[in-house]
């Protein structure tokens, strides 16, 4: 769908509404008309550009998951032994976090964990990540430091130490 600029600037209300409130109020308790409301737009505009407050949802997860997994690649990847990438990637990744808190919330806590569409989702973009942290720290962690550190550990190991 090609937007005209007032469009964009329509869709981006609407996607910054939806994260303030699925960030402070969660996703379940926010109404489609309080989002509207509180992006100034017209309840249609939400089905217009989004089709559901689900959908909006996976976009937000999107986002978040797609800038993620480019900062996992850029700041994991290299000849580097893996405590310096563990650090340039904490580093860095802690600055996303800081300028991305609400999207932050909404993907690590608002999630509705009983809608297997959205868990396998997110789930699928969390497989995509494993391969870069077996490749990039785990396998040379055993290989250097007999370390055996599963991928699916350090993710949230990771996210714990920032």
């Amino acid at each position: 769908m090609e937007l005209t600029k007032k469009g964009n600037e329509t869709r981006k209300r609407i996607v910054d509404a939806a994260l303030t409130l699925f960030a402070r109020k969660g996703f379940a308790a926010t109404g489609l008309r309080e989002l509207a409301n509180e992006a100034e737009v017209n309840l249609a505009m939400v089905n217009y550009f989004f089709g559901s407050k689900k959908k909006l949802l996976l976009e937000i997860i999107d986002t978040f998951f797609t800038s993620y997994i480019s900062l996992v690649q850029s700041h994991l990847c290299g000849p580097e032994m893996p405590k310096e990438k563990i650090r340039r990637f904490i580093h860095h990744a802690t600055e996303y976090f800081s300028a991305n808190r609400d999207l932050l919330i909404i993907v690590l806590t608002e999630l509705p964990h009983d809608d297997s569409e959205i868990t396998e989702y997110k789930a699928e973009w969390v497989r995509k990540m494993i391969t870069t942290f077996s490749d990039e720290i785990c396998k040379p962690l055993k290989q250097i430091h007999g370390i055996d550190l599963p991928p699916v550990v350090l993710g949230p190991l990771l996210v714990s130490m920032m």
